[in-house]
């Protein structure tokens, strides 16, 4: 499915960087990628690279991106291992304007084919 973000936000804390996607008014809700970016809070990833978070803290999990693709600064897409009710595992990501080089670069340590 493919969902229109209406606002990105990146943050680093702890250790930890986290991407939102605001995707409001969308059966999504929101899309939530953190990743360590810090070797002291690998072991809380457990054994993962990332953490995603769809919708609801029920549909988050370690380890779910089976593929992400940046095609442009404004779109990617994004394969989960787990299918999401009413959205399924297949999400498509657009934002209105390029999204910042800080959110690219983090996207970028987790693409995969």
């Amino acid at each position: 499915m493919k969902f229109k973000s209406i606002a990105e936000n990146i943050s680093v804390e702890n250790g930890v960087a986290q991407i939102a996607f605001d995707l409001s008014g969308a059966p999504a809700a929101y899309i939530i990628i953190s990743r360590p970016c810090d070797g002291n809070v690998v072991a809380e990833f457990f054994g993962e690279d990332h953490y995603v978070e769809v919708k609801d803290q029920l549909y988050g999990g370690y380890g779910q991106i089976e593929t992400l693709l940046i095609e442009d600064t404004c779109r990617f897409r994004i394969r989960l291992r787990n299918t999401i009710p009413d959205i399924g595992a297949d999400l498509t990501i657009m934002t209105c304007l390029p999204m910042p080089e800080a959110i690219l670069n983090q996207l970028r340590t987790l693409e995969r084919g």
